[in-house]
């Protein structure tokens, strides 16, 4: 018995097999998620294999160090004692026990781990960061502690009983009951291990760490470590993955041959890539502006003035920010907003639909039966159907149809997650507060969490719901808003005007089916059923507002924030690029008096800011980048506004990897540019999937574009 304990406790020492085997498991699967990135935007052989090379070579060289490392760290005779006295003081001398307490602990683990991220989310929306920290540790130490306690006492006593019985088996029995129990060790450990992994981490980033793990585990069962042991001694591994973790970083450079979209998607598809990327762009950044020559577009690494993220100075002879030439000061040929159109003060009621796609929707052509509330409403409402987000993310698209200022020219502080609107910035709240408005928000759980400053300036500015409750409200939440704004018009002050602001998360991820609207269990599915059920509690919203006294003098504006990615062009959800999916947003006005029933011109949410104001006379913001749309809903339009280009900001953080993207749209082509030097043109009106990239065949374009985005850049940039 007690040399089997021997053995069992000291099978680490013969470990390099199943290091090995986690360097190759990561290797294959990345390389298999940069091709099937690589897939999604080309159909290039070339290409494909180029990123899965690349990918490949990335996660080797990421995971060959860490292996090598725990290898020769687990190696040492100390922490193989300490190993073996663990095992024991949990499970007894007996080997059985010892086993069930490893599965144990392995399992008390994973519940750990699991239980304090649910926990965190909770405590840190109701009792803030440091608060939070000092919970979530003590939380996790008394799960810790008991669960320990109850392992310990449970193998301890179940081990000899089976030990008990194995005794009394023939020989033959034993042989099997020992090979299946330490497979049932190594398969157990490793699938609790697999479940954390999935329920802490991102799927994207879960793919890899699964494959990891599952392989380090199947490099320990006896009959693999004896056929890896035969064909690779201590140095060939050692060896191996030295040479990995060496030659890896310079095979991941021929991602950069490429295309960009297909760039930008391997990244996305493959995200471990990005951790050696940034390595490389941090190592090989001479001039220290965070920009590196060799990954980062720097087209001058000896001159920390000079990036791709610089401000271009007009004129001055020096392209600053690496786009080709010098910007020029043009900045009359960007049009400037027209006179607000002077309006009887009207109470507002603005509707923000999260992550809602316009082509998800009746009024649009779609064929499923998704919105047929919102559908009977456009029927008396304006429609933008050139409607963009400035950005394809929440706290950026609020912020900036909150302020009326450009997306990346917010005065604030961010986080990785979290934003705080600088008081430079006054809301529309805070600007309609001295006309006499009642102001009332009502938004979701994670906007109160992590965007800050948002509701300055509402009276009521809070969820339909505790914020704790977010998570578990998901699939009800819109009947709780409209149960809430109910209530609030019922109630709201007679005489005075009023702003009312409702925030519907419906069709946000994750998507959540309802079985009146059963579509099917796929992402679209879901995504559809969601919006089905939301545009039935907008059905009760809008029905009261119809039957409202005040109805000829209140405006109801339905907008989206951004739109939502199901695969096309590679990508996911939203956030993470400046396609027309992502950045395409819905827009309907209903005004009294308005003549207009379809606008064509290109509109941003920016915009709304500068209407907002008209509507309640209000004096406009003269630090807007927004343009009064109020005057399309009366009138066709004027030449200018036809021509009007559009300007987008996004960041993208994939591993370490930070990257920003700004494009512009003017006309038929849209530009999009990364601060790592990618490029993309399209021409929408013939390719409205942007799959043709025509930066090498259309340079003038291409040229004109760029000095159009250095200018608005040079006019807008604080």
């Amino acid at each position: 018995m007690a040399d089997e304990a021997t053995r069992t406790g000291g099978a680490i020492e013969d470990a390099r097999s199943a290091f090995l085997l986690a360097t190759v498991a990561a290797a294959l699967v990345e390389g298999a998620t940069g091709a099937r990135g690589a897939l999604f935007i080309s159909r290039n052989a070339v290409s494909i294999l180029v990123a899965a090379v690349g990918a490949a070579a990335g996660a080797a060289a990421m995971v060959a160090p860490l292996a090598l490392a725990a290898w020769l760290l687990l190696s040492r005779p100390e922490v193989r004692r300490l190993g073996r006295s663990l095992r024991e003081g949990l499970g007894g001398e007996d080997i059985d026990g010892q086993r069930l307490a490893v599965l144990g602990e392995t399992a008390v683990l994973a519940l750990t781990l699991v239980r304090a991220a649910i926990l965190g989310r909770g405590f840190i929306a109701s009792h803030g960061a440091p608060i939070a920290a000092s919970l979530i540790v003590l939380s996790a130490l008394a799960l810790m502690l008991t669960g320990t306690l109850a392992v310990a006492f449970a193998a301890q006593r179940i081990g000899p009983w089976l030990s008990r019985w194995r005794s009394r088996a023939s020989a033959r029995q034993r042989l099997v009951w020992n090979a299946c129990a330490a497979g049932v060790e190594l398969v157990g450990v490793a699938s609790l291990a697999v479940v954390g992994i999935c329920a802490l981490v991102p799927s994207q980033y879960a793919v890899l760490l699964s494959a990891v793990t599952l392989a380090f585990f199947v490099g320990h069962v006896s009959i693999v470590r004896r056929a890896v042991g035969r064909r690779f001694g201590r140095r060939r591994v050692i060896a191996s993955l030295v040479l990995a973790g060496a030659l890896g970083p310079f095979a991941s450079l021929v991602l950069l041959t490429l295309p960009s979209p297909t760039q930008l998607t391997v990244l996305y598809r493959a995200p471990y890539v990005s951790l050696v990327i940034a390595l490389f762009r941090a190592v090989t950044d001479h001039d220290g502006d965070g920009y590196s020559g060799l990954l980062g577009g720097d087209c001058n690494d000896h001159d920390p003035r000079i990036h791709p993220g610089a401000l271009d100075l007009p004129g001055n002879g020096v392209d600053e920010n690496c786009s080709g030439e010098d910007a020029r000061d043009d900045a009359a040929s960007l049009g400037a907003s027209p006179p607000v159109v002077s309006s009887r003060p009207m109470s507002i009621v603005l509707v923000h639909l999260d992550a809602l796609r316009p082509d998800h929707l009746g009024l649009t052509g779609y064929a499923r039966p998704t919105s047929p509330n919102i559908d009977r409403f456009r029927e008396s409402a304006t429609w933008f159907r050139h409607a963009y987000t400035p950005s394809p993310a929440t706290r950026f698209a609020m912020a900036s149809l909150f302020t009326g200022r450009a997306a990346d020219r917010i005065p604030h502080q961010r986080g990785a997650v979290d934003i705080t609107l600088l008081p430079s910035a006054p809301t529309l709240a805070e600007r309609l507060e001295p006309l006499g408005y009642d102001r009332a928000g009502w938004t979701i759980s994670y906007v109160v969490s992590h965007f800050h400053g948002m509701g300055r300036g509402f009276r009521i500015w809070r969820t339909p719901w505790p914020v704790e409750d977010g998570d578990d409200v998901h699939g009800e939440d819109a009947t709780l808003t409209t149960n809430t704004a109910l209530s609030y018009l019922q109630s709201a002050p007679e005489g005075a005007p009023f702003f009312l602001f409702l925030h519907y998360q419906c069709t946000h991820d994750p998507y959540i089916a309802h079985p009146s609207w059963d579509f099917g269990q796929a992402d679209i599915d879901r995504y559809d059923s969601a919006l089905a059920y939301c545009d039935s509690e907008i059905g009760r919203l809008l029905t009261h507002l119809e039957e409202r006294d005040d109805r000829q003098r209140t405006a109801v504006l339905f907008y989206s924030d951004h739109g939502e990615l199901f695969g096309e062009h590679g990508f996911l959800g939203h956030g993470q690029s400046l396609s027309e999916p992502d950045t395409r947003v819905l827009l309907l006005a209903k005004i009294p008096g308005a003549r207009v029933r379809t606008v064509d011109v290109p509109v941003s949410l920016t915009d709304l800011a500068p209407t907002i104001l008209a509507l309640a006379n209000a004096e406009p913001d003269p630090a807007s980048d927004g343009w009064n749309l109020l005057h399309l809903l009366f009138d066709e339009a004027p030449p200018e506004e036809r021509t009007r280009p559009l300007f987008f900001y996004a960041e993208h953080r994939w591993g370490l990897l930070h990257l920003e993207s700004r494009a512009v749209m003017q006309g038929a082509f849209k530009y999009l540019q990364t601060d790592s030097g990618l490029e993309q043109l399209y021409r929408l009106d013939v390719d409205p999937g942007e799959r043709n990239d025509m930066t090498r065949s259309s340079p003038e374009t291409r040229l004109a574009m760029v000095r159009l985005l250095d200018t608005w850049q040079g006019r807008t940039r604080p």
